[in-house]
């Protein structure tokens, strides 16, 4: 076992254009690993002995194991993951054009100045019609431009892979990639009974009677390493087209958030399935293998639908590489029940819409009497009992350290009594307006955001994200008699390294797990010394941004009413539906009509005055067709100008305008 590495696995949630803050995040996160790496590379260059070694450089390594996600988190995982094999300059300063670095470039650049009509904003192409055809709605905005994106993120060159000397070290050569996926089909998981073996029952002709569930809960597990050969993992070899195209379908996939943004049609083999099933619920699982089908095909829709945090999944593979590291080692019950291994990982969250202020419970103390409150909170509790992360609540996260989470934070200073301090915000990034959608009205809050995630991450990795002195070694008072963490080793109290990265808080000395070789001197209060990042520019949308947005926006909600109406009035039109259903259908609609119908002489009153009526209209049709087309336009725009109100109102709420 290597002590003196660290392993941690990065888990993002779903986000949607506050994927930006999130992009920031791994960007900083990056430069401060890359940083750090080359000054080790040059210490060992050097040697210890050395006059310019330089000995406040931390010497352990940390290697991110695996990056997951769901929706827009899962987007950032897959185009991580693609970056890496071709590098990845950090972005300091916001830029206007593409600046390489394919996180900015995809988050905060979105689609702008390309596609058909490179002079419109991304949001503005989101607002074509064209996606509409033959009264077919894909979803409520253009998803053609999320393509685009995703089209423009797979195009990578590769200039470097594992094993290559230029290759990361803290980088895995055995880096996973989890993106979650929710299948509206479902798994077909059938558990069949001993009544199923009777001769009552001709396996060849009868079904045969099992008790029936289905799996709507899927991920997309992808391993850069060519020789790991376990059927649970996809390869992800990224001089293949094939494979790049795979990796960002399930990108896709997982970001086709409901209704909103396409869903996506996806097939994957029974085998894949199987071994996902076995690692789900063992491999002894006894069930109907033949009920899945060779090529199982499904409609994919948003992974944060089901499972928007997919920090078990990372744990999982972290376990399972620290079970690797222990092999070999002495067990616990050999070295005594008080040994407690180090926990050599950790799983870091980075979540843009932290749930810990949410709280339910007041509001459903009443009785809910009327259908109206039933319905809306019992689709609520469905999703989070789904949410509900079972086996995760029973297992890891047995240190404080194996878990660490990064959300937005942003300080503004007040005075009070005549004394200056720093407060929390209460809306910290700009793209979690209007439920996440905020940020593609305006590049302004993707820039922002993330920064503030670059910014948020300097922080995270000096105060947050470490290692108490007491958890690191055995102490007595103020002296170290041994260390308990093997990658704090020669962390002596009044070494170099400690006295610049050492972080005091409520009179205990933390240690850093990754250092950020920005820092000078951790418990400084000068910004030079203990590194912290300026505060990002935070500009604001103004009213006449917004209204170049109403005529687009009000040119969607008429193309999308039109289509929905001849769906329903004309609903064997559609493309979906074959010959043969149109015929059943129409067949149907006969036997209601004739069989299920009231009364002949109820009907012939009903025919006479549908007769009178279309006589009425054929009379004053010129009218009438005024009237629908006024309805229609009065509709739209009445419409638009709710949608602009709650737009206002939010963006108001928030400072946004």
């Amino acid at each position: 076992m290597n002590n003196n590495k660290f392993r941690i696995g990065i888990a993002m949630a779903g986000a949607v254009s506050a994927g930006a803050y999130t992009a920031g995040v791994i960007d900083y996160l990056l430069e401060a690993l890359e940083r750090w790496e080359q000054a080790k590379k040059k210490n060992r260059e050097l040697g210890p002995s050395h006059k310019d070694y330089d000995h406040s450089v931390p010497m352990h390594d940390v290697v991110i194991d695996v990056l997951g996600g769901a929706s827009a988190g899962g987007m950032t995982a897959a185009i991580t993951s693609l970056a890496m094999f071709e590098g990845m300059n950090p972005v300091r300063q916001p830029a206007d054009g593409q600046t390489g670095n394919r996180l900015y470039d995809s988050w905060v650049n979105l689609n702008d100045g390309s596609g058909p009509r490179p002079e419109m904003v991304t949001f503005s192409q989101m607002l074509l019609n064209d996606d509409i055809t033959d009264g077919n709605i894909p979803s409520l905005l253009n998803s053609v431009p999320v393509d685009a994106i995703a089209e423009k993120a797979k195009n990578i060159q590769v200039n470097k892979q594992p094993g290559d000397p230029s290759w990361p070290n803290y980088i895995s050569k055995d880096l996973e990639v989890i993106l979650t996926i929710c299948t509206l089909r479902g798994v077909p998981i059938e558990i069949n009974f001993g009544s199923a073996e009777s001769d009552e029952f001709n396996k060849e002709t009868d079904p045969v009677p099992a008790f029936k569930m289905y799996l709507h809960k899927g991920i997309a597990h992808f391993t850069i390493n060519p020789n790991n050969h376990a059927e649970h993992l996809f390869h992800l070899d990224p001089n293949l087209e094939a494979s790049r195209n795979q990796l960002m379908e399930c990108a896709k996939a997982t970001g086709a958030f409901p209704v909103g943004l396409r869903s996506r049609y996806m097939s994957t083999p029974r085998s894949y399935i199987k071994a996902h099933l076995k690692r789900m619920f063992g491999e002894n699982i006894n069930i109907n293998w033949e009920a899945i089908p060779e090529n199982f095909d499904f409609t994919a829709v948003d992974g944060g639908t089901i499972n928007n945090e997919p920090f078990g999944e990372v744990l999982r593979v972290l376990e399972e590489r620290n079970e690797a590291d222990l092999a070999g080692e002495e067990t616990t019950a050999e070295r005594g029940l008080e040994y407690f291994p180090f926990k050599n990982y950790a799983i870091l969250m980075i979540d843009p819409f932290p749930s810990f202020e949410e709280n339910i419970d007041e509001a459903m103390k009443k009785e809910l009497s009327s259908v109206v409150d039933v319905v809306p909170q019992l689709l609520g509790a469905l999703r989070r009992q789904a949410m509900l992360k079972e086996s995760e609540l029973s297992k890891g996260f047995t240190k404080e350290h194996t878990r660490a989470m990064i959300f937005p934070v942003r300080r503004k200073k007040v005075t009070e009594d005549g004394v200056e301090k720093e407060v929390k915000e209460k809306y910290a990034i700009a793209c979690g307006s209007l439920g996440g959608f905020g940020g593609f009205f305006s590049k302004k809050f993707r820039v922002h955001d993330f920064f503030l995630g670059r910014k948020n991450c300097q922080s995270f990795l000096r105060k947050h994200f470490t290692i108490s002195a007491k958890d690191a070694f055995v102490m007595a008072g103020d002296q170290i008699l041994s260390v308990e963490c093997p990658i704090f080793e020669g962390w002596a109290k009044n070494s170099p390294v400690y006295r610049r990265f050492a972080y005091t808080k409520g009179g205990m000395d933390f240690l850093p797990i990754i250092p950020d070789l920005r820092i000078a001197n951790a418990n400084s209060h000068k910004d030079e010394e203990n590194g912290t990042l300026p505060d990002p520019e935070f500009e604001k949308i103004t009213y006449a941004e917004l209204r170049t947005l109403r005529g687009p926006i009000q040119s969607r909600i008429r193309k999308v009413l039109f289509s929905l109406v001849k769906y329903l009035v004309f609903p064997s039109d559609h493309p979906a539906v074959s010959k043969e259903e149109k015929r059943f259908n129409r067949r149907v609609r006969q036997l209601v009509h004739w069989r299920l119908n009231n009364g002949i002489s109820l009907r012939l009153v009903l025919w006479a005055l549908l007769i009178f009526v279309a006589l009425f209209f054929v009379i004053l049709i010129p009218i009438t067709i005024v009237v629908l087309i006024c309805l229609y336009f009065i509709i739209a725009s009445t419409l638009a100008g709710r949608i602009f109100q709650i737009v206002v109102a939010d963006f108001k709420r928030r400072g946004l305008i």
